[in-house]
């Protein structure tokens, strides 16, 4: 006997795709997004702070690597 795939339901066929697609996004993708946005706020905020920017151009102007990175990356 065949299996036939159904592009209306979820891999394991249990529940309709849209409530399994759904389901991953408000529980696994959602909260993961929001984890990594609070992650670059702080990395973002820690950039600023310190004048990361003027760093960048002042080593690549330099041809000098800036925290083990060569301009050329």
């Amino acid at each position: 006997m065949a299996i036939i795939f159904d592009p209306n339901r979820a891999v394991t066929g249990d529940q309709p795709a849209a409530d399994y697609i759904s389901g991953v996004v408000v529980s696994q993708a959602l909260p993961a997004l929001r984890m990594l946005l609070g992650t670059l706020t702080g990395l973002q905020s820690t950039w600023h702070a310190n004048g990361i920017e003027a760093q960048v151009v002042a080593a690549a102007t330099a041809g000098e690597n800036l925290a083990g990175y060569s301009p050329e990356v």
